[in-house]
C-alpha cells in the first residue's frame, strides 16, 4: 500500500507555499500571487512557469540568489496541518509506503522535519550543477500521474492499493488516475469552490477535514484500508 500526498494545502494548511525568503523580501503572499496571475495573462505562460518566473525575479530584485539554499530557508520550521507529525510516523510504523508529490520545490520539502518519515519526494528541481537558479524540471499536474506510475512500478504496488491525498484543482489529474484505477482519491480541507469544481468530475472517493490526528476520521479510514489489504 502507498499513500501519496500533495504538500501545500494538504500536509500544510496553506494552499500557496509560505516560503520564508518571500517574507524576507517584504512581500506578502497575496501580492506575490497577484503578480503571478498578472504574468500568466501578459506572457501567456502556464501558472507554474509564471510562478517560478516571479519567484526568481522577486529574489533578484531584493538581492538574493535563486537557488536551493535560499529557497530552503525556514523549511525546518514549516507549519503542518493538524496531526501530520503523528500521522506520517504512525503509518511508517505500520509499514505503509508514503511519498510527497508536489509542484513545489523538492529540495525544500526534503529539508522539512517530516521528510525523514517519507519514502521519497518528487517535485520541481533545480539543476544539480547550477547555483544561479536554473530549474531542471517543473513538476506539473500531469507529471504527478507519471510519478505515481513510476513509484508503483518501483515498489511493486498495484494502483488499486494506492491512496492519493490532496486539496485542490492541481490534484485533479492524480485524483482521476487513482480513482479510475481502483485506488482511493481523498480530498482534505474546506469544501470550497475548488472542491465543488473537483467534485463535478466525480473522481473523489472520500472527503475529510484537514485533520491528520490519530483520533480523527482520516486516520481511521487509512487504517481500515490497510487492514483490508493485509
Amino acid at each position: 500500500m502507498i499513500v501519496f500526498y500533495d504538500f501545500d494545502g494538504t500536509l500544510t494548511p496553506y494552499p500557496i507555499p509560505q516560503y520564508e525568503i518571500i517574507t524576507k523580501c517584504n512581500m506578502d503572499y497575496e501580492a506575490f500571487y497577484n503578480r503571478v496571475l498578472e504574468i500568466t495573462q501578459k506572457m501567456n505562460l502556464s501558472i507554474y512557469e509564471a510562478y517560478y518566473d516571479v519567484f526568481k525575479n522577486v529574489l533578484m530584485e531584493n538581492g538574493f540568489k535563486f537557488n536551493k539554499d535560499v529557497i530552503s530557508l525556514g523549511a525546518d520550521n514549516v507549519t503542518y496541518s493538524k496531526g501530520v507529525m503523528e500521522f506520517i510516523p504512525a503509518l511508517r510504523i505500520m509499514g505503509i509506503k508514503q511519498y510527497v508529490i508536489t509542484s513545489g520545490y523538492k529540495d525544500y520539502v526534503l529539508k522539512t522535519s517530516v521528510a525523514k518519515y517519507l519514502d521519497g519526494v518528487e517535485g520541481t528541481e533545480f539543476k544539480d550543477d547550477d547555483n544561479d537558479g536554473k530549474i531542471d524540471k517543473i513538476l506539473t499536474d500531469e507529471d504527478k500521474v507519471t510519478c505515481i506510475k513510476q513509484i508503483c512500478a518501483k515498489e511493486n504496488v498495484s494502483y488499486s492499493d494506492v491512496i492519493y491525498i490532496g486539496d485542490g484543482l492541481t490534484d485533479k489529474d492524480a485524483f482521476t488516475f487513482v480513482h479510475q484505477n481502483g485506488g482511493k482519491a481523498i480530498f482534505v480541507g474546506d469544501q470550497n469552490a475548488e472542491f465543488e469544481a473537483l467534485n463535478a468530475y466525480n473522481v473523489i472517493d472520500k472527503v475529510f477535514a484537514r485533520d491528520f490526528s490519530l483520533d480523527a476520521a482520516l486516520f481511521a479510514y487509512i487504517e481500515s484500508c490497510y487492514k483490508k489489504e493485509i
